[in-house]
């Protein structure tokens, strides 16, 4: 009886952690630095913090080599370096990969077959939420995308050199640059253009935050707003009334 005791307490007090460890996740935010320079190779170092640094994963990258670590405060807990897969390996796991794929569309095929689901009702279902999407459910999604980004506070700072073989492309990449500048906050980030010759080389600093709750919230303001609600609601409905039957 003692022993059932313990067990249930253990396995209580292991659910009760995990759930924590779940609700920290979603309420603490995870802060990720990283630096990155490209002249010939690449190379790189990214940390990512929760719980206020308390714990910290450290990701770098110094070709041919890489490495992982995990800190606990000041203290190192794990220290890997990552070696890469050799070629045969590689092809092992494609082939493995290419018959789960093949599996997977046969199941698919038969789940299909299964519940005689024919073209014209897929048809039916796209052209139903087809006329019910408008520009309103449109401009809510755009609106969506953007407050998804500035919940991120995106922060790059650095300066890169480029040049392509043809001057027009070399165009293009500035034009884009530009674009973007304001929407991921590129003011501190210098894209110097090469005329002369094909050159690309550089440095950056990243800094984003990643806070779970903004970001649940966020999606779900979206999903339940009128607009898209709409388009989503008579589908779930037509599978509810399908399955009564």
């Amino acid at each position: 009886m003692v022993i059932l005791k313990i067990l249930i307490f253990t396995i209580l007090a292991f659910s009760a952690l995990i759930l924590i460890l779940l609700l920290g996740f979603i309420i603490v935010p995870f802060h990720l630095r990283g630096t990155l320079t490209y002249d010939q190779k690449l190379e790189g170092a990214f940390n990512v913090g929760w719980f206020w640094g308390l714990f910290r994963l450290k990701f770098t990258s110094l070709p041919p080599k890489k490495f992982l670590t995990f800190n606990l405060a000041r203290l190192k807990i794990l220290s890997l370096e990552l070696k890469p897969t050799p070629p045969e390996k590689k092809k092992r796991k494609a082939a493995q990969k290419a018959q789960k794929k093949v599996k997977k569309k046969e199941k698919k095929r038969k789940k299909k077959e299964r519940k005689k689901v024919t073209l014209e009702k897929q048809l039916d279902k796209v052209f139903a939420s087809a006329q019910t999407f408008s520009f309103e459910a449109l401009g809510m999604i755009i609106s969506s995308i953007s407050h998804f980004v500035a919940s991120l506070r995106i922060e790059i700072s650095g300066q890169a050199e480029v040049g392509l073989e043809d001057p027009a492309d070399t165009g293009i990449i500035m034009g884009l640059f530009h674009s973007v500048l304001g929407t991921f906050s590129l003011g501190n980030f210098s894209l110097q253009p090469n005329w002369e010759q094909e050159v690309v080389r550089g440095q950056a600093s990243l800094a984003l935050r990643i806070w779970l709750a903004e970001i649940i919230i966020i999606g779900i303001k979206t999903a339940l707003s009128s607009s898209i609600r709409r388009i989503w609601w008579p589908l779930v409905k037509q599978k509810f009334v399908f399955s009564a039957r």
